[in-house]
């Protein structure tokens, strides 16, 4: 009997004992825990290609100002907008050309696929699958340029189709 009674006491005392070590942890981890940031506002979405580049420095706002201007010769048609935070230009209700700046690089996107010559040319300015980077210390490749708007635009129609 004094066993049976032993081992309900022994049994009680891990539970027990786990039970205190449980609310002893998350004590601790409470204790120490971060507190909430106070809410700030969002910074104003861009609703335009011109308030996208007013706050960059004046070498690359010229930058992106060239390739806006070379997508707006090659389509005329195309309509300009922001799309996810980024200058956009769109054709037939679908996108052509999304381009974005950043510290050491202007960003354009996505790259037309399927054309052996054009995959050589932009291997050097490959950053991703269907991104290219144009750093800044180097000067932007214009014909290249023209070929990614040229061939975009050919995709863009077979979309339509």
């Amino acid at each position: 009997m004094a066993e049976k009674a032993t081992k309900s006491k022994a049994q009680e005392k891990p539970a027990t004992k786990a039970r205190s070590t449980t609310k002893a942890k998350s004590a601790k981890s409470t204790k120490g825990a971060a507190k909430p940031k106070p809410k700030t506002k969002a910074a104003p979405k861009t609703k335009t290609i011109d308030d996208y580049m007013a706050p960059f420095p004046d070498e690359v706002r010229g930058r992106l100002q060239l390739i806006r201007m070379k997508v707006q010769e090659m389509a005329p048609d195309a309509k300009e907008t922001i799309s996810y935070g980024i200058p956009t230009f769109k054709l037939n209700n679908s996108y052509l050309v999304y381009f974005g700046g950043w510290k050491d690089y202007i960003s354009l996107y996505p790259l037309p696929e399927g054309n052996p010559e054009f995959d050589a040319a932009i291997e050097p300015y490959k950053a991703a699958k269907s991104t290219a980077r144009f750093p800044h210390k180097e000067p932007l490749p214009l014909p290249l340029i023209e070929t990614i708007v040229r061939l975009s635009l050919a995709e863009n129609a077979a979309r339509r189709a």
